[in-house]
């Protein structure tokens, strides 16, 4: 899935920490749309906010308090992004790469080359 750096900076200064959890949310089913496998996806909102992945028997969730969440939203676009995905990671869940730009720059694999994103595979 390829992302766009410029309107999400946009989204997480001006949405509530509410809304911008389901953006996040919402990418993340999009991103593992496109992976081989069936997920469910199941997103929890309130003063904790809660992502659950299941895939193959397996359950995945990643939590973040709504503080937590409000301090990644405005440090940084896709802060919450990779604070999941490496929640995610650390319970062993897959993940895939090839698909696009967003996990490559969620997870800072790239390098600036000449003015250049160069994403590492």
């Amino acid at each position: 899935m390829e992302i766009n750096g410029v309107a999400r900076g946009y989204l997480s200064r001006n949405l509530r920490s509410d809304q911008f959890f389901e953006i996040v949310a919402d990418l993340i089913r999009k991103e593992l749309n496109d992976w081989k496998g069936s997920f469910d996806v199941a997103v929890s909102k309130g003063s904790y906010f809660e992502i659950t992945i299941k895939r193959a028997g397996t359950r995945y969730i990643a939590g973040i308090s709504k503080d937590e969440l409000e301090t990644l939203q405005y440090q940084s676009p896709y802060a919450v992004d990779e604070y999941i995905w490496r929640h995610l990671d650390q319970q062993g869940f897959p993940i895939e790469r090839g698909h696009g730009n967003y996990i490559p720059y969620v997870l800072g694999e790239y390098q600036v080359e000449k003015g250049k994103l160069l994403f590492c595979s």
